[in-house]
C-alpha cells in the first residue's frame, strides 16, 4: 500500500468534487463554443473520439467556467482533461481498478519532485525524507478535489506538492524557534541567564541540565564532534550548511549525523526518562 497510516487513504477520499468557487451554470452559447473547440482539436489531434465521450468532456468542463472564459482557456483545459482526466478520475475513486496502481506510481513521482526541488535535505531538523513525503502525498490527496484541468496534471501536482514541504518545514522551524524545550524536535536557542529576567528560574535551570545530559551522551556515544555538531544545530540554531563549514563536513554529512544524534536520543534512557517526567509536569500543569 502506499500510505505507511493506510487508515489515512479512505478518509480523505470520502469527498464531492468542490463546487464552492464555481462560475454560474454554463449557458448554451458557451456549451456550443466549448462542442466547436472540442471538435477541432479532435480532427487536429487526431484524438477519434466518439459522440458520447465528447459529451462527457463537455459536461465535465463547462462547470469550470463562465461565459466570458477565453477559446485560449476552453482549449487549453480541453487538451488537458483529455490527457488527465483517466489518471486523475482513478486517484479519486479509491474503488477505480487503477487506483492503487496509481497512486503507487505517484507516491514515487512525490520523491523524485522533491528531490528536484531540494526539499527532501533541505530541512534543518533532519526531517526523515518519508515523512515529507508522506506530508505531500496527503496534501495531494486533499488538494484533488480542487484540480480544475487549467493545466497538466503532472504540472499543478508539483506545485502542490513543493507547497506543502515548504510550508511545513517553515512551520517546523518557526516552532523550533519559539517553543521551550519539550521534546527533542523543538529544542531552544541558548539563553543568556543574566538577560533572561522574565524567565522562570526552573525553565532556565533545566535548559541546561538538559543540555549537560546532551552533551554527555552524544559525547559517550560517538565523541565530542557529533555533540558539537547537535549542539549548533539545536542551541545555536545553524543550518547544516553553515554547521559543515565549521567542522569541515558537507552538508549531507551532517544531516546524516544530526539524525543519527536524534535516534540515539530518542532511545537513551535519560531522555525517554525526561521526556516522561516533561509530560507529567504538563499535565500537573494543566489540571492545575
Amino acid at each position: 500500500m502506499v500510505f505507511r497510516d493506510e487508515s489515512l487513504f479512505p478518509v480523505y477520499l470520502d469527498y464531492k468534487i468542490d463546487t464552492s468557487d464555481m462560475s454560474k451554470p454554463p449557458t448554451t452559447l458557451l456549451a456550443t463554443r466549448c462542442a466547436t473547440l472540442l471538435s477541432s482539436l479532435d480532427h487536429e489531434l487526431d484524438w477519434r473520439l466518439s459522440d458520447n465521450e465528447q459529451k462527457s468532456y463537455i459536461t465535465a468542463i463547462l462547470p469550470f467556467f463562465s461565459e466570458d472564459a477565453s477559446d485560449t482557456r476552453l482549449r487549453q483545459t480541453l487538451i488537458a482533461y483529455h490527457e488527465d482526466h483517466a489518471l486523475v478520475e482513478s486517484l479519486r475513486a479509491r474503488e477505480h481498478t487503477q487506483s492503487e496502481a496509481n497512486w503507487s506510481a505517484w507516491s514515487k513521482q512525490v520523491i523524485a519532485i522533491l528531490h528536484h526541488a531540494g526539499l527532501l535535505w533541505s530541512s534543518d531538523f533532519a526531517v526523515d525524507a518519508e515523512d515529507l513525503a508522506q506530508i505531500a502525498q496527503m496534501e495531494l490527496i486533499r488538494s484533488l478535489a480542487s484540480f480544475r484541468y487549467s493545466s497538466r496534471f503532472s504540472t499543478w501536482a508539483y506545485q502542490v506538492i513543493v507547497r506543502s514541504v515548504q510550508r511545513h518545514l517553515r512551520n517546523a522551524k518557526a516552532q523550533k524557534r519559539a517553543a521551550r524545550p519539550e521534546s527533542l524536535d523543538q529544542l531552544p536557542a541558548d539563553i543568556d541567564i543574566e538577560q533572561a529576567n522574565d524567565e522562570n528560574p526552573t525553565t532556565l535551570a533545566e535548559v541546561h541540565t538538559l543540555a549537560a545530559q546532551i552533551e554527555a551522551i552524544l559525547t559517550d556515544y560517538a565523541g565530542q564532534r557529533l555533540a558539537r555538531i547537535f549542539q549548533l544545530w539545536a542551541s545555536a540554531d545553524l543550518s547544516a550548511e553553515e554547521i559543515g563549514r565549521r567542522v569541515k563536513l558537507s552538508p549531507s554529512r551532517v544531516r546524516t549525523l544530526l539524525a543519527q544524534a536524534r535516534e540515539h536520543l530518542r532511545q537513551h534512557p535519560q531522555i525517554r526518562a525526561w521526556l516522561e517526567d516533561g509530560e507529567g509536569r504538563a499535565d500537573c500543569q494543566a489540571e492545575a
